[in-house]
């Protein structure tokens, strides 16, 4: 059904009185089209052959929304689906002032850009100290900023299916273009060829990753659940005794400051100290010695190796998945920079700049700070380097003592 022909429909045929229109408008009443939010004229969603053999392009699908809720639509869009009509989606913004992500992630699928990870191995090879690395990080992300953001890839299914809706367009407003639908029938069987092969691929990969991952998608959704959990910490912890409100960044200063207070260093006592230590094992000075040995190339590329994806990230950006797809050069730079370290006695200086974060305790009473926990996100090159003295060193040594 479509409401509004006289600007939704292109045809040379003319248009006949549907009486089911004005029943469809008397059911609508009250709602909005969230067409509203799209300068796109005419908004057409799907095309058919007439009875004379001409192509009539038209609207036939809609998203209605209240008049109350109008007000938030702030784009509406076609996407191409597994049908004869496009697939129509709007979007909503309901927050007005939502915080945006204060640190830059990087996206290492960028090195699929032979000639910009040319660059960056370049620029990484170029490090011979620590003090070198945080420069090197800074110019890492100053050329994947400069490439622009990754655009999804456009595939086969979505370029048939863009190709077959301008020439549809085109069909419809000139009819003398009539054997342009010999070239749309063309791409409809390779659409269809396509949506095939991609069904058969699909049942294949389903089949196999419930076979190997059993319940881990439980795990999937269960995450993304906390993910979104998470993403309302400002909209839930409330500051005491504030009748009017508070706006975000109020919120913040509160968090900060209450926290502050709690971990704030604390005198210690050296006679309770020496007290609760005495009588403790020691382990041997060749296992002091073992702690500040230079770490190896090998050591690392094998920390590395085994490291897990799609974990979180510190507020360089830089993801494990990142020194895994450059790992001979990541595993060379950190042989330097750890070495660097041992040598010195210091640490880069992004390794003092953590993220920090809250997860709810429980899920009542959010409102109030103390039912949250901080977690502290490291960088990814700190892990690294603490994950090596974890599975390398300290096991060995702890062994001995406990």
């Amino acid at each position: 059904m479509n409401l509004d022909p006289d600007i939704n429909r292109i045809s040379h045929v003319i248009l006949h009185n549907d009486p089911s229109k004005e029943k469809l408008k008397e059911l609508t009443c009250g709602m909005v089209d969230t067409s509203i939010a799209d300068s796109q004229m005419p908004f057409i969603t799907y095309s058919q052959k007439t009875r004379g053999g001409h192509t009539m392009a038209t609207r036939l699908d809609y998203i209605f929304v209240d008049e109350q809720n109008a007000q938030y639509c702030q784009k509406m869009y076609t996407k191409f689906g597994n049908s004869d009509h496009l697939m129509v989606a709007t979007e909503m913004k309901f927050r007005k002032n939502e915080l945006q992500s204060s640190y830059w992630k990087v996206n290492y699928k960028c090195l699929e850009n032979e000639m910009l990870k040319k660059e960056i191995v370049e620029k990484i090879r170029t490090v011979t100290d620590l003090e070198g690395w945080d420069y090197c990080k800074c110019k890492i992300q100053s050329l994947i900023r400069a490439r622009g953001v990754l655009k999804a890839p456009e595939s086969s299914i979505q370029k048939l299916n863009r190709k077959i809706n301008v020439l549809e367009k085109k069909v419809a407003r000139n009819k003398d273009l009539s054997d342009l639908q010999l070239e749309i029938e063309r791409l409809r069987r390779n659409l269809q060829d396509e949506l095939t092969n991609l069904t058969d691929k699909w049942q294949v990969r389903s089949n196999a990753r419930w076979i190997e991952s059993g319940e881990k998608s439980m795990k999937y959704f269960y995450s993304r659940f906390k993910t979104r959990h998470n993403a309302v910490v400002i909209d839930k912890i409330k500051i005491p005794n504030n009748i009017e409100g508070s706006n975000p960044i109020e919120v913040l200063h509160y968090i900060k400051e209450y926290y502050s207070h709690i971990y704030k260093p604390e005198p210690i006592k050296k006679e309770a100290m020496d007290r609760i230590t005495d009588g403790l094992p020691q382990i041997e000075e060749s296992d002091n010695q073992s702690l500040i040995k230079y770490i190896t190339k090998k050591e690392i590329s094998e920390v590395i190796h085994s490291l897990p994806n799609n974990k979180a990230l510190g507020i360089d950006g830089i993801m494990y998945e990142y020194y895994k797809e450059l790992l001979e050069e990541s595993s060379l730079v950190f042989e330097k920079i750890f070495n660097d370290m041992i040598k010195k006695r210091k640490m880069p200086s992004s390794w003092y700049k953590n993220v920090i974060t809250l997860i709810p305790k429980k899920a009542e009473e959010l409102e109030d700070v103390r039912n949250w926990r901080p977690i502290s996100l490291t960088n990814c090159d700190v892990k690294v380097h603490q994950q090596i003295y974890n599975s390398v060193i300290l096991r060995k040594i702890l062994r001995t003592v406990i």
